[in-house]
């Protein structure tokens, strides 16, 4: 492999990142059982959001990718907001924009999300039943 294009960016509670070259990385692997370690959860961590992210796209209709995903990143906020736009959404899930505004009218009819006027973000206002569209997979 070439050093010009192989490299591993580390972050660790810092807003600080280290640019290291394929050889470096595996010089330090050879000589440090932590860092072995810790190269191998990372990759274990983004083999694991790259199967979810298969898993999502092969065997669930975008209604349920969209439900799934919403959860997600409410539970990352206290007050449950989805601040990702439209766009973002549809990136997310694999698909069109157009999807994403035609689900989300449906979410908002049905009680499980809300909109401000003049405010970023969608509020996820029924998890159990986001949840419960999330656990029927279209096969």
């Amino acid at each position: 492999m070439s050093d010009t294009c192989s490299y591993a960016k580390v972050l660790v509670n810092a807003p600080l990142a280290y640019r290291i070259s394929y050889h470096h990385v595996l010089q330090l692997m050879s000589t440090s059982l932590r860092v072995t370690s810790y190269v191998w959860t990372l990759i274990s961590r983004q083999l694991g959001e790259s199967y979810r992210v298969i898993e999502g796209l092969a065997f669930y209709e975008i209604e349920v990718r969209l439900a799934r995903t919403l959860i997600r990143l409410a539970l990352s906020s206290e007050e449950l907001i989805v601040s990702a736009t439209h766009a973002e959404l549809a990136a997310i899930i694999g698909t069109r924009q157009e999807e994403v505004i035609k689900m989300l009218r449906h979410f908002r009819a049905s009680g499980l999300v809300a909109s401000a006027p003049h405010r970023c973000g969608l509020r996820v206002l029924d998890l159990e039943r986001l949840r419960s569209i999330r656990n029927e997979p279209h096969m």
